[in-house]
């Protein structure tokens, strides 16, 4: 039986953004970060203080992890950078550069502190499957592709004993699972886990090895089983659901953003879109890693 409910979510904070997204866990400051994507903005917020900061990175963000000397590595429109505690963001990688469809997205940090992020294609009528995905190597800091014939690439995560990869390319309407090798940081056995009748995006997965993802389009954020069972279904205030991420205390909260890039003025009336999202879904998620670079 699938659990559905349409909970009590509340607002962060109380500010409204162009396109929030790639939502994470900084656990050694105990503060939650995001992403206002095409504004170039990385958001940090202090649950203790309410506190906002921002970042204006001056080019296209789509994801951002800490890294464990200080600082945040991120996924930007050209390649991979790094932004140090003080703001100073330095580009190492490039490879986007000669493409100016495609710009990087939504990333992770595997168990062993490599950053995985992928790209997201501008463009997909002229361009589709034009993109990859990537691991930025701390020991080089060279982004290997990984995985090519990507569209939009998005969520990604590992199971409990990161054995397991999850990963979504969003054209293809699936969230899709990987043997993973952690000691060389290598996908194999690629296959479905589960079909959606929405627009998988970002996804994040609890203790127990379940899967949460954000439905684009969708209104939900859907829970998955280990073998791709849906199980529980949890109803937002705004359709386009991009990303989620646990944090907080005993990491027990789980937010998530709702963006309102592209609706009518129609479609903005009714919905509650725009926002940074909270909630207590009765479960813990995994800890997160820091970029060893």
């Amino acid at each position: 039986m699938v659990e559905r409910a349409s909970p009590a979510v509340s607002l962060l904070v109380d500010e409204h953004f162009d396109h929030p997204e790639g939502v994470i866990w900084d656990g050694r400051t105990n503060r939650l970060l995001w992403l206002d994507i095409f504004a170039g903005l990385v958001l940090s917020y202090d649950l203790g203080s309410g506190r906002l900061d921002r970042t204006d990175l001056g080019r296209p963000v789509g994801s951002v992890a800490p890294r464990r000397e200080g600082g945040l590595v991120c996924g930007v429109r050209e390649g991979f950078g790094l932004l140090s505690a003080d703001g100073d963001f330095s580009l190492v990688t490039d490879q986007l550069r000669q493409a100016p469809y495609l710009q990087m997205n939504d990333g992770a940090v595997d168990a062993a502190g490599r950053f995985w992020a992928g790209t997201f294609c501008l463009d997909l009528g002229h361009y589709p499957g034009s993109g990859a995905l990537y691991c930025l190597r701390p020991e080089t800091l060279e982004a290997t592709k990984e995985l090519g014939g990507i569209s939009v690439s998005n969520g990604i995560g590992w199971s409990p004993d990161g054995r397991r990869c999850y990963y979504v390319d969003s054209d293809t309407g699936r969230v899709d699972t990987f043997a993973f090798d952690p000691d060389v940081g290598a996908l194999s056995e690629r296959r479905p886990l589960v079909e959606v009748n929405s627009v998988p995006d970002g996804l994040a997965v609890d203790v127990d090895g379940c899967i949460w993802v954000a439905m684009f389009g969708g209104w939900e954020v859907q829970r998955f089983t280990p073998t791709g069972r849906l199980d529980r279904v949890i109803r937002l205030p705004g359709s386009q659901v991009t990303t989620c991420a646990f944090g907080g205390s005993n990491l027990s909260t789980l937010f998530i953003a709702v963006s309102p890039r592209g609706l009518d003025d129609g479609s903005l009336h009714l919905e509650k879109a725009g926002y940074i999202f909270a909630f207590d879904p009765g479960t813990q998620g995994l800890p997160g890693h820091e970029f060893a670079g």
